[in-house]
C-alpha cells in the first residue's frame, strides 16, 4: 500500500465533520450540543456512545473507547490508520493523493511494525483500565485519582486512566508471544516491568492515535521516580517526544478556534484545566519544549498562555520557553497563580464558579502578563521592577486617599450650604412669625431658638471647611509614596550598566523573530524600558546575528557533525588524544575512517557530562558529576566511584536522573573515562558548614576562611581547592540557588559584609539593650570557638532571654544569631511541629553555629530535659536517619539562645543558663528612635565581623584554656556562694572579653568592671529563682493536697479559694493555716514566714493583686473577704492542671458529672470558668515586637 501524504491527511481531516462520519455508522440522536447512539463495541441497552462536534471526538461510556473520527473506524471496521483515511476520502469523494512510490517503500516497513506495536500498546493500556476499575477504595491508586485529584468516573474513562500492578505484565505479554513488542515498546526491562505500582495516563498524537503511556507511582518507595514515561530511543518508533503534547488531540480544535493555547507543566494540570472548561489545553510530556513541537502549535494559533508552577523552578522554565515561542512568531502571556493549575481548580472551585469558570476568569486583563514583559523585567529591570510596581501600588493608595479627602471637603461645604439655605428658610418665618403673632408669641421665639442655632451651626461648619486639614493617613502615604520613589530612582540610576547589559541579552533571544512588526514592537520596548537609543540597539544586532553565523572552518581529516559549531581546533587536540569530544550536550566518539578517507563521529548520548572531583572515602569513594542533557537539563550529583566502571552501572546511574540516556559500548566508555579522569580533581564533600577540624578552615555557603586568617574562593558550583584538596559544597553549588526546597538552612549560613564599624555596632547594641548586651555580644563571639570550650570544659553555656512581650529579648536573640549569617528560623518550643529529636538534629547542622529555642514554658520535663542535653553536649543514637551528619550519634555542634516569657524553676536547668531577666517594656521616643536605628544596622548583615574574628582561631585556641582555669578561679573567689555551673558558664565569656580585650578589631562597649557587675546581677538573680523556686514547689504541692481530702479539712471551693476565667483567687489567712499544717507534717520543718511566702509568689511572677474585700461566689450568701489574686496562666501546666481540676471536683460532688444523683450537671459546671488554653507570649509591644 502507498503511503498517504501527510498534508493530504491533515486537509481532509480539517475539512471532515465527525458527526457526518460517523454517521455513516450509527443512528446518531441530537442532545444539546452533542450526538448520541448506541455503543456499537457492547450490548448497549441506552445511548452511551456521545459525539461532539464542537470538540470533534467522540467517547463510548460503556466499553471506554473513544478518540477522534479516525479512531472510530479503525475500532469499528477494523482496519489500520491508512485504511481509515481512505475510508473517510471515500466519503467526501476525495483523491487520495500518495507519496512517490520511492518514499513508500521506505515509509511501508516502518507503517508496518508501528501498526504491530500500537495494537500491543493498546492492548496493554486496556489491561491497565481494567485493573484500575478492579482496585478497592484503599488502594494508593484509587487515593490518587479519586481523593487527591477528585476525579470521577467520567473523567477517569475520557482520559483513559489505568493503573500498572507490580510486576504484572510480564507474563501476560510472554503468554501472548508478545515479550518483544513489550521491549520494543519499553513496557518492559529484561522480565522487568517498567511501570509497577503506577497510576497509568495514556499519550496520543494529534490524531488521536495511543503512542505511549505516563505512569505516576503510588508505591511510595523513596527510590522510586515520581513519573516515568515512555522510551524515546531507536526501539520505540511511535514515540517521537519531540513532536507530542499531552492532550493535543482533544485540544486542538480548541486552540484553532480560539488562536490560543494554554500551555502546562503536568498529566493532571490539562486534565483539571479540561474538566473546567478551558480545553485549549496541552503540556509537554515532561520535557524541554523543541522547535518541533512549537510547530505543532503554530499550525493552530498564534498565540500561547503559559500557566506554569508557581515555584521558582516553573517561573524559570517559563523564561526559558517563552524565546522559544517568541523566535517562531507567537505573542506569549503568562497567568501566575498561588498553585499549580490541578490544585488550582480544587483550591478554588467556588471562586471559579463565581468567576462564570476558568476561561472567563482568565480573560480579566489583569490576570495576564505578557511574555516579553516577564523577560524585560528579567533582562532590562531585573535590579527594579518590585520597586517599580510597588511604588505603583502606593501611588494608587496615595490617589485614593486624596479622593476621600477631597469628597470629605466637598461634603463639608455641600453640608454648609444645606445649612445656609435652611437659615434663609428660617429667616423668612421668623419675620413672618413676628407680623403674625408678635415677638412675645411662642411661635416667634420657637423659630428664633431654630434660626440662632442654624446660625450657630453655619458658623461651624463655614469654620470647619476652612480650616479642613489632610488626614494623617494621606500624610503618611505621601511618605511612603516618597521613600518608596527614592528607593526605585535609586534602583534605577544604579542600574545602568546592567540595563544595558540585559538590553543587549534580550536582543539576542529576538534576532531570528522573522515577523518584521512584531520585531519593531520588542525592538520599542526594549529601547524604552533601557533607554539605549535606537541606532545602539540596531548595531547590537547585527553584531549578534554575526556572531551566531556557523563557523565551517575545519580540518578535512575529520569531519565534525553538521550541528556542531565548535570549530574544530577546539576539540583537535581531545579527539587525537581520546577519539572523542563533548559537545552540544553530547558525547560524540569518533568512527572507523570512511570511505571518503575522513572521519566521522556518532554521539553515543543526549548529554555532557564531567567529573568535578573525586572524594575519597576508605568504605565507599564517590565522584562529585555534572550532566547536561541536550534538553539543557543539569544536574550535579555524587555517585560511588564503582558506577562508572561498567557501561551497565553507567547507563543505569545516567538515566536514573532522568532524560539522560547513554548508548555507547565498553569501549566508549573506556575512552570517556579516561578522558573525564584525566580532567577530574580530588577532594572531599562537606555536609555540616561551620568549623572543619581536619581541614582547620570555616566553610560558610559563600566563602572559606582558613585559621590563618586566608580566604578562599568558592566557584559557582560550591567547590574550592585548599592544600591540593578539593572540596565540595552542595547548598553552594548555583543549580540549588532559587530553589526553595533544597538548603535552605545551609543557605543562610553565609558572609555579609557591612560597611559599620564592629566598635560602632557593638556600642549601639549596649546603647539599645543596656547591661544584657554584655553577655549576649560575648555569647557571640564565644560561640564561633565553642569546639575549644567544649574541648576544655565538656559543656557549653546557654544563653537565656526571660521577659514580657516587647522587652527586646528575641531581638536581642536575633542579633547573636546574625553571628553567623542570616538567622535560623527560630525553634518553637511549643509548637509540637517537630520531635525533639529533630530539634536536636537542627543543631547539628552547622559546626559552631548558632540556633534559637524560643516560646519556652516551664513544666515540660521532656523540654527540660532537652535543655540538660544540649548543656553537656549529649546527642542522641542516630537510628534511621537518612543524612550523612554522624555515624553513630547526632552531635549537639550549635550554640543555644533560649528565649521566653516564662523561666525555669528547677535548679538543674537554671544553673545551666546565662541568666539575663529583661522586664523593661516601655521607652522613650529616643530609645525607639535607637531601637530602629540598631535594626536597620543588623539588617546590614553581621556575619562579615565573625569572618574576622575566625582569623584569630589560632590566638583563641592557644590562650582559652589558660584563660578559662584563671576566671573560674577569680568568678569562685568573687561568687562564693554560686553553683559551678554558672561559674563555668560565666568563665567562657570572660575568658572571650580577655582574649579580644586588646584586639584593634574587637573594641568592646564596656570594660571589665561592667562585665563583672553584669555577672554579680545575673547570679543574684539566678539564686533568688533557685531560692523562690524550692519553696514555690513546696508551696503548690502544700496548697494542692490542702484542696483534696475530707470535706471539713480541705480549702472550700468558691468559699476559701475561687476562679475567674485565669485568675485564682485566694484567702490568705485561712489559706496559709491550712498549708503551715501541711507543711509541718510533709516536710517536718517550721514552714517560712507568711510574708516569705507572699514575698515569693512576687518574685516567681504569678501574683496580681491584694484585695481588701473579695466575693467568692455569687449571691447574698457569698463569703465576703480580703484575698490575694494569682495568675493561673504563670503557673506551670501541670500545677495549673491540678488546682483546677481539684476545684472542679469539689463543686461536681454529689452531681451527675460524679457519678451520684444530686445538682444537674450543667448547674454545678456554671459555677466556675475554667480556663483551658495558656495564652501568655504577647509579642506586639513596641517597639520590640
Amino acid at each position: 500500500m502507498a503511503y498517504i501524504k501527510q498534508s493530504f491527511i491533515e486537509s481532509l481531516l480539517e475539512r471532515a465533520h465527525i458527526d457526518e462520519v460517523i454517521g455513516k455508522y450509527l443512528d446518531l440522536k441530537r442532545s444539546g450540543a452533542n450526538l448520541k447512539a448506541k455503543s456499537p463495541f457492547t450490548d448497549d441497552k441506552t445511548a452511551s456512545l456521545v459525539v461532539s462536534p464542537a470538540k470533534n471526538i467522540w467517547k463510548d461510556f460503556s466499553s471506554g473507547k473513544g478518540g477522534n473520527m479516525v479512531n472510530f473506524i479503525m475500532e469499528k471496521e477494523p482496519c489500520t490508520y491508512p485504511e481509515a483515511i481512505e475510508k473517510i476520502a471515500s466519503f467526501y469523494n476525495e483523491v487520495v493523493q500518495y507519496e512517490a512510490v520511492e518514499f513508500s517503500e521506505k515509509k511501508k516497513e516502518q507503517l508496518e511494525k508501528k501498526e504491530v506495536l500500537r495494537k500491543t500498546l493498546i492492548a496493554v493500556h486496556e489491561l491497565y483500565k481494567q485493573e484500575y476499575k478492579s482496585i478497592e477504595v484503599e488502594h494508593p491508586a484509587h487515593q490518587e485519582v479519586e481523593i487527591k485529584r477528585d476525579y470521577d468516573q467520567e473523567t477517569i474513562i475520557d482520559w483513559g486512566i489505568g493503573f500498572a500492578p507490580e510486576n504484572f505484565l510480564y507474563n501476560k505479554l510472554s503468554a501472548s508471544g508478545k515479550v518483544f513488542q513489550g521491549e520494543e515498546l519499553g513496557l518492559i526491562i529484561r522480565q522487568w516491568d517498567k511501570y509497577s505500582n503506577r497510576v497509568i495516563y495514556p499519550i496520543h498524537d494529534a490524531n488521536g492515535l495511543l503512542i505511549g503511556l505516563a505512569g505516576r507511582d503510588v508505591s511510595a518507595k523513596p527510590n522510586a521516580a515520581k513519573w516515568i514515561n515512555p522510551n524515546v530511543d531507536e526501539h520505540n518508533i511511535l514515540y517521537n517526544k519531540s513532536k507530542v503534547w499531552f492532550g493535543l488531540h482533544k485540544a486542538k480544535f480548541s486552540i484553532r478556534k480560539k488562536n490560543e493555547a494554554f500551555i502546562t507543566e503536568g498529566y493532571n494540570d490539562v486534565i483539571a484545566w479540561h474538566r473546567y472548561g478551558l480545553e485549549n489545553t496541552v503540556a509537554s510530556c515532561g520535557t524541554a519544549i523543541t522547535e518541533q513541537q512549537i510547530n505543532e502549535l503554530k499550525k493552530l494559533c498564534s498565540k500561547i498562555v503559559f500557566c506554569m508552577d508557581p515555584d521558582e523552578s516553573g517561573m524559570r522554565a517559563v523564561l526559558k520557553q517563552i524565546p522559544l515561542f517568541i523566535k517562531q512568531g507567537f505573542r506569549t502571556e503568562v497567568i501566575v497563580l498561588d498553585y499549580d493549575p490541578d490544585d488550582f481548580v480544587r483550591n478554588y472551585h467556588d471562586v471559579i464558579s463565581l468567576s462564570g469558570g476558568l476561561e472567563e476568569m482568565f480573560n480579566t486583563p489583569s490576570i495576564r502578563k505578557d511574555g516579553f514583559s516577564l523577560l524585560v523585567n528579567e533582562y532590562i529591570k531585573k535590579d527594579y521592577w518590585k520597586l517599580e510596581e510597588t511604588l505603583e501600588v502606593e501611588k494608587n493608595i496615595l490617589e485614593t486617599l486624596v479622593s476621600q479627602d477631597i469628597l470629605n471637603a466637598n461634603k463639608l461645604k455641600a453640608k454648609a450650604n444645606q445649612i445656609k439655605s435652611d437659615l434663609i428658610h428660617s429667616t423668612s418665618l421668623l419675620k413672618e412669625a413676628e407680623l403674625v403673632s408678635g415677638k412675645k408669641s411662642e411661635q416667634y421665639k420657637s423659630e428664633l431658638l431654630t434660626n440662632s442655632t442654624l446660625k450657630a451651626n453655619l458658623d461651624k461648619q463655614n469654620h470647619l471647611a476652612k480650616n479642613i486639614q489632610e488626614s494623617v493617613e494621606l500624610k503618611q502615604q505621601r511618605k511612603v509614596v516618597a521613600i518608596q520613589r527614592e528607593k526605585y530612582t535609586s534602583a534605577f540610576d544604579s542600574a545602568e550598566i546592567n540595563r544595558a547589559n540585559g538590553a543587549k541579552k534580550l536582543c539576542a533571544e529576538i534576532i531570528n523573530v522573522q515577523e518584521k512588526a512584531l520585531f519593531e514592537i520588542y525592538i520599542n520596548w526594549i529601547q524604552k524600558e533601557s533607554g539605549i537609543s535606537k541606532k545602539a540597539i540596531n548595531d547590537w544586532i547585527k553584531e549578534l546575528r554575526s556572531e551566531n553565523e556557523v563557523d565551517e572552518d575545519y580540518d578535512i581529516e575529520y569531519e565534525l557533525p553538521k550541528n556542531v559549531t565548535i570549530p574544530f581546533k577546539n576539540l583537535e587536540k581531545t579527539i587525537k588524544h581520546y577519539g572523542m569530544f563533548l559537545a552540544n550536550n553530547q558525547i560524540y566518539m569518533a568512527l572507523p575512517e570512511g570511505r571518503d578517507g575522513k572521519v566521522h563521529f556518532s554521539s553515543v548520548s543526549n548529554f555532557a557530562i564531567e567529573v568535578l572531583q573525586h572524594m575519597s572515602d576508605e568504605k565507599s569513594p564517590t565522584k562529585l558529576i555534572r550532566i547536561k542533557n541536550v534538553h539543557n537539563k543539569e544536574i550535579i550529583f555524587d555517585t560511588y566511584s564503582e558506577n562508572l566502571n561498567s557501561p551497565q552501572n553507567f547507563y543505569n546511574t545516567m538515566s536514573g536522573h532522568g532524560n539522560f540516556n547513554f548508548k555507547g559500548n565498553n569501549s566508549d566508555l573506556g575512552l570517556l573515562r579516561a578522558y573525564l579522569f584525566d580532567n577530574m580533581g580530588n577532594g572531599r564533600k562537606i555536609e555540616v558548614l561551620g568549623w572543619q577540624s581536619d581541614g582547620n578552615f570555616w566553610a560558610w555557603n559563600n566563602r572559606i576562611i582558613t585559621e590563618n586568617g586566608q580566604d578562599i574562593p568558592l566557584d559557582e558550583n560550591g567547590v574550592f581547592i585548599l592544600n591540593d584538596t578539593h572540596y565540595y559544597i552542595a547548598s553552594a553549588n548555583k543549580i540549588y540557588k532559587f530553589s526553595s526546597n533544597k538548603y535552605n538552612s545551609q543557605k543562610r549560613f553565609k558572609v555579609i559584609e557591612n560597611s559599620i564599624s564592629f566598635e560602632t555596632y557593638m556600642a549601639k547594641v549596649m546603647k539599645v539593650h543596656r547591661e544584657h548586651a554584655i553577655s549576649a555580644l560575648l555569647f557571640g563571639i564565644a560561640s564561633l570557638f565553642q569546639d575549644i570550650a567544649v574541648d576544655e570544659n565538656g559543656s557549653f553555656p546557654i544563653l537565656f532571654f526571660y521577659g514580657p512581650g516587647g522587652s527586646g529579648k528575641d531581638e536581642l536573640a536575633y542579633i547573636i544569631q546574625s553571628f553567623t549569617g542570616t538567622p535560623q528560623i527560630p525553634i518553637n518550643l511549643e509548637g509540637g511541629a517537630s520531635t525533639l529529636k529533630a530539634k536536636i538534629i537542627e543543631l547539628a547542622q552547622f559546626k559552631n553555629g548558632i540556633s534559637q529555642l524560643s516560646e519556652y514554658k516551664r513544666g515540660d520535663d521532656k523540654v527540660d530535659g532537652t535543655i540538660k542535653a544540649i548543656w553537656d553536649r549529649v546527642g542522641y543514637k542516630r537510628g534511621s536517619i537518612e543524612s550523612r551528619i554522624a555515624i553513630d550519634t547526632v552531635d549537639i555542634e550549635s550554640s543555644v539562645i533560649l528565649t521566653g516569657n516564662d523561666y525555669p524553676n528547677k535548679e538543674p536547668i537554671i544553673i545551666r543558663l546565662i541568666w539575663n531577666e529583661m522586664t523593661k517594656t516601655v521607652f522613650s521616643q529616643q530609645e525607639m528612635k535607637d531601637f530602629d536605628e540598631l535594626n536597620d544596622m543588623t539588617e546590614k548583615g553581621l556575619s562579615g565581623y565573625s569572618h574576622k574574628l575566625l582569623s584569630y582561631r589560632k590566638i583563641y585556641k592557644e590562650n582559652f584554656s589558660k584563660g578559662y582555669r584563671k576566671w573560674k578561679g577569680i568568678l569562685q573567689e568573687n561568687f562564693k556562694d554560686s553553683k559551678g555551673r554558672i561559674i563555668s558558664n560565666l568563665a567562657v565569656l570572660a575568658t572571650t572579653f580577655e582574649i579580644f580585650r586588646d584586639n584593634s578589631d574587637v573594641i568592646f562597649p564596656f570594660d571589665q568592671n561592667a562585665m563583672m557587675e553584669h555577672f554579680k546581677n545575673q547570679i543574684a538573680l539566678q539564686t533568688a529563682k533557685i531560692n523562690s523556686a524550692s519553696i514555690m514547689i513546696r508551696f503548690w504541692d502544700c496548697f494542692i493536697a490542702s484542696l483534696r481530702g475530707a470535706r471539713d479539712e480541705r480549702l472550700q471551693a468558691n468559699y476559701i479559694v475561687s476562679i475567674e476565667e485565669n485568675t485564682l483567687y485566694i484567702q490568705w489567712t485561712h489559706t496559709m493555716d491550712k498549708i503551715e499544717r501541711k507543711w509541718w507534717l510533709q516536710y517536718h520543718e517550721l514552714p517560712p514566714s507568711r510574708t516569705t511566702f507572699k514575698d515569693e509568689l512576687k518574685k516567681s511572677g504569678v501574683f496580681i493583686n491584694d484585695h481588701k474585700v473579695h466575693s467568692f461566689d455569687k449571691g447574698r450568701n457569698a463569703n465576703r473577704s480580703s484575698a490575694i489574686s494569682v495568675n493561673l496562666l504563670q503557673l506551670s501546666e501541670n500545677v495549673k492542671e491540678d488546682i483546677v481540676g481539684s476545684i472542679m471536683y469539689q463543686l461536681n460532688e454529689g452531681t451527675l458529672w460524679d457519678g451520684n444523683t444530686g445538682k444537674k450537671e450543667n448547674e454545678a459546671s456554671s459555677q466556675i470558668a475554667i480556663p483551658l488554653t495558656n495564652h501568655s507570649d504577647d509579642d506586639d509591644d513596641f517597639p520590640f515586637s
